[in-house]
């Protein structure tokens, strides 16, 4: 039976060259980048599992994705195990890398913004009074 795995990258600031590690059951280590697969022959009834190694480039695992219906499987952090493979399988690893610009710049600015035009008004309304009182 064959079990694929897959990588895809999300989010605003992933680079399409970062690799990940993965370790699957009767495999050695192999890297895949976004949209990266491949392909593992697993013995029919076989549990399988597979294991993203942990990133250190600022990602967070945004989803595991199995598309057989049918197959029970469990996640365990960056792990998806098949429990008795019966039929071809793509398990999709979904990692995100979002930064989010800062904003608030107008409710920080703004109040301060609002106090030097009420002092500006303030002090022209008290010059004009003072000319009239005067005149």
């Amino acid at each position: 039976v064959d079990v694929t795995v897959k990588k895809v990258l999300s989010g605003n600031m992933y680079d399409t060259n970062d690799t990940f590690e993965f370790t699957a059951t009767g495999t050695d280590k192999f890297t895949l980048g976004n949209n990266g697969k491949k392909t593992i022959k697993v013995p029919y009834g076989n549990d399988f599992t597979v294991t993203e190694s942990e990133n250190t480039k600022g990602y967070t695992l945004e989803s595991i994705a199995v598309d057989a219906s049918g197959q029970s499987g469990t996640q365990n952090g960056n792990a998806y195990t098949i429990t008795g493979v019966k039929k071809n399988t793509t398990i999709t690893f979904t990692n995100k890398k979002q930064i989010n610009p800062p904003n608030g710049i107008i409710t920080t600015i703004a109040p301060y913004a609002v106090m030097v035009v009420l002092a500006a008004g303030a002090a022209v309304y008290f010059v004009y009074s003072r000319r009239r009182h005067n005149g």
